[in-house]
């Protein structure tokens, strides 16, 4: 029999270098989580066979989507600005559920540099922070 399930985009924590990110997000998306290396790559050669070779990636990267108006805004261009000064910007971040059912965890990321794009107009737009490291630890139903 099917079931409904509930999703709250409220009950996911996001935490950037020991500041939890509480509000200001923009309308339409919180974060994206990103594995842009797979685990595998596969070569063929020219009679068919095939050999897989594993990457070992941890890479991982976090989208953070920011209203301009949010205050959080002006805390990850400080850890950027710091960083550009004295190599100090590497930091824990996390993103989880507080359902317990997903939860991606980087002992040491750090923001990629400022958004880039920003758009001033009549409406607010959204700054996207792009925050990479390497995964430490996950549990899984996130992406």
């Amino acid at each position: 029999m099917p079931s409904t399930r509930t999703f709250d985009p409220n009950r996911v924590t996001v935490s950037l270098f020991g500041a939890p990110i509480g509000s200001g997000f923009a309308e339409d998306s919180k974060v994206k989580i990103e594995r842009p290396t797979a685990d595998w790559t596969f070569k063929e050669g020219v009679d068919g066979e095939i050999t897989r070779s594993k990457t070992n990636s941890k890479l991982t990267k976090f989208t953070l989507y920011l209203m301009q108006s949010s205050p959080y805004n002006a805390i990850l261009d400080k850890v950027r600005k710091e960083d550009q000064s004295n190599n100090d910007g590497i930091g824990p971040c996390f993103v989880a559920s507080l359902d317990g059912a997903f939860d991606v965890f980087m002992a040491a990321g750090s923001i990629e540099g400022p958004p880039k794009e920003v758009e001033i107009g009549r409406e607010v737009k959204v700054n996207e922070w792009v925050i990479i490291g390497a995964e430490t630890s996950r549990t899984d139903a996130a992406p």
